[in-house]
């Protein structure tokens, strides 16, 4: 649930946006390069300050850092080096939330969860690398030839521990490489995990690879892409004897055009089509469209497939099409539209509760390997502003997750809102989401999240003096309609969390705990047992420990479930409190469970021993 994709894809993400965006207009950059800093005036500039260490923890110099403001589009440069000692500063950064990475030759980014990637300025990171691997072949035709200058692709299905990156569309985070005259080929620079690795896809690097692209793919040893044999790579190893004979079997043509608004002066580049397995429900191939609005997807298998349309404007406002259900069966299909229509959106601000009397939670945190931006702000006396929250909706519905688009990837992460604490989630689907947030404060937590209902499906209301009191939005979410432009909602934020640390432990001397657990926090209180917002839930790590934040204070019951394989290989797990009867169910497990403790404001508590009875 919680792990993301690796900061390996972050980099490939950066890197298509930069080209994608190249002839959108110029926007801030969040780092100033060398010479703006010399010639910047002498005021208190933001920083980010650490260290990149490779896996034996020793220094990486020379390493790449890479930057990116959550909310902005990628800088033309937005990167610093590390010096001998693996250290690196960056400077000039304007209040917000930033995600980093680095890279070196032959080593790629650990995998990081969501929240960890998160960085404000003030903070101390600690980036850990590890050795890339690598995985090598031979690639021949159906009589045993060679074949020559033919692209071969790689697919992460998930982590060595079972993990999936949630990304839903296997191409956008591969890497490649193709065949020399003997028809071998090495892609490299892989991090750990499990994969597949095929051919026919590509840019007709040579013309076997032009007319492989027509065939359907052929995944090793001489598979479809339901049954390819898996790979598992470890940090470093190099996998040889990857050999793929090409099945030679003709794919199909799916053809057809976009309509509907289209800015006449955006690239081609900004249009995508993409096909989606309808059994899988995994993405399978795609095709920027022309400026004729026409497009083409060459060799696809028989199956029953989605098609959909998305469009990134130059505003960040995306348009999309109904995603429309074809079937290929032993023919090419051609003459589809696709109509585009503007996404939703939801708006709204978000505010700091003042307190009476006034009172902010004073941090005192152990020293760590990353020095959080509560242990800066209490050395520096700097408090968090509303820039540096990050704030998601999150599609709530089973089985139904949000589809994400070709053009925002780091969207992912979160939109902030402006100093004023407005704030739009964008390019969102119908259906019905949660807005969640990534607070810059251990102090800080979500106590209330309403909806204004004259604000958004009755304009009118207030004018007329009908406008009725806002509405709980934490509880059951929030339903927007196609193409809706909500607004009228409110996140507010008070400055009394608690924090919870602990440790799963056997309620029976000589019981081992099962390898995947959850932890859950439950309000005890009666009254509150449908107060969705104060419930919580976290993976507990391999060492047992978990830790809870941003917590109201009150009374709650503690409860660690054991999760199941499904969820254990989903990123993206619907939280068990959004659900009604989930919720209940949870609320009498853990009431048989009697796990109890009370929470005060500001509270820090440590080792807290959760008992675990399966």
């Amino acid at each position: 649930m919680k792990h993301t994709p690796t900061l390996l894809l972050i980099v490939l993400c950066v890197a298509f946006e930069r080209m994608a965006l190249a002839q959108a207009p110029t926007t801030k950059t969040p780092t100033l390069n060398q010479t703006e800093q010399n010639s910047a005036p002498h005021k208190h500039e933001g920083l980010i300050t650490g260290r990149v260490i490779g896996p034996d923890g020793q220094p990486a110099p020379d390493a790449q850092v890479i930057i990116h403001q959550i909310g902005e589009k990628p800088a033309p440069r937005n990167w610093e080096a590390t010096d001998d000692d693996g250290n690196f500063k960056l400077t000039g950064l304007s209040p917000g939330a930033y995600i980093l990475f680095a890279q070196a030759p032959g080593y790629v980014a650990a995998d990081v969860s969501t929240e960890n990637a998160i960085h404000r300025t003030g903070e101390n990171v600690t980036i850990s690398l590890v050795k890339g691997g690598a995985i090598t072949g031979r690639v021949t035709d159906e009589i045993g030839e060679p074949i020559v200058g033919v692209s071969v692709f790689s697919n992460r299905l998930r982590d060595l521990e079972g993990k999936t990156r949630g990304l839903g569309d296997e191409s956008f985070g591969g890497r490649g490489g193709a065949t020399d005259d003997r028809g071998v080929y090495r892609i490299y620079g892989l991090p750990p995990g499990v994969y597949i690795v095929g051919v026919a896809k590509g840019d007709a690097n040579s013309p076997d690879d032009a007319q492989i692209r027509l065939d359907a793919p052929t995944y090793h040893p001489s598979a479809t892409r339901d049954t390819a044999v898996e790979i598992n790579l470890r940090s470093g190893e190099e996998v040889s004897g990857i050999d793929i004979r090409h099945r030679g079997v003709r794919g199909r043509m799916v053809s057809g055009k976009v309509s509907g608004e289209i800015e006449s002066s955006s690239p081609a580049r900004f249009l995508w089509v993409g096909l989606k397995g309808l059994v899988a429900g995994r993405f399978e191939a795609g095709s920027y469209v022309s400026d004729s609005r026409g497009f083409a997807i060459y060799g696809v298998p028989d199956d029953e497939y989605e098609l959909m349309a998305t469009r990134m404007g130059r505003d960040d406002e995306m348009s999309s099409s109904a995603p429309r259900r074809i079937s290929v069966k032993g023919a090419d299909v051609s003459g589809i539209e696709l109509k585009l229509a503007p996404l939703a959106s939801i708006a709204g601000r978000i505010v700091i509760e003042p307190s009476n009397p006034p009172k902010r939670c004073a941090i005192n945190h152990d020293a760590a390997a990353n020095q959080s931006s509560d242990q800066v702000r209490e050395q520096t006396g700097r408090r968090p502003v509303l820039e540096e929250v990050t704030l998601r909706a999150n599609r709530d519905e089973p089985n139904q997750l949000t589809q994400r688009s070709r053009f925002s990837w780091l969207d992912m992460y979160g939109r902030p809102p402006n100093a004023k604490g407005e704030f739009a989630l964008k390019s969102l689907e119908a259906g019905r989401y949660r807005i969640v947030a990534n607070l810059p404060d251990d102090g800080w937590r979500i106590r209330a999240i309403t909806q204004s209902i004259a604000g958004t499906s009755r304009p009118s209301a207030v004018a007329t003096g009908t406008a009725k009191s806002p509405v709980d939005a934490s509880r059951n979410g929030i339903a927007i309609k196609p193409g809706e432009k909500l607004s009228g909602v409110e996140v507010i934020v008070a400055d009394d969390a608690a924090t919870l640390n602990g440790r799963v432990v056997p309620a029976k001397d000589g019981v081992k705990l099962p390898s995947s657990l959850r932890a859950h926090l439950i309000p005890a209180e009666a009254a509150s047992a449908d107060d969705v917002i104060r419930y919580d839930e976290t993976d507990v790590r391999g060492d047992g420990s978990f830790e809870f934040k941003h917590i109201a204070p009150g009374r709650y019951l503690l409860h660690a479930r054991r999760i199941a394989e499904k969820e254990t290989n989903d990123d993206q797990v619907r939280p068990a409190a959004w659900d009604a009867i989930e919720r209940a169910k949870l609320r009498r497990e853990a009431i048989n469970s009697k796990n109890e403790i009370e929470l005060q404001a500001c509270g820090r508590v440590k080792d807290y021993a959760l008992r675990y009875n399966p």
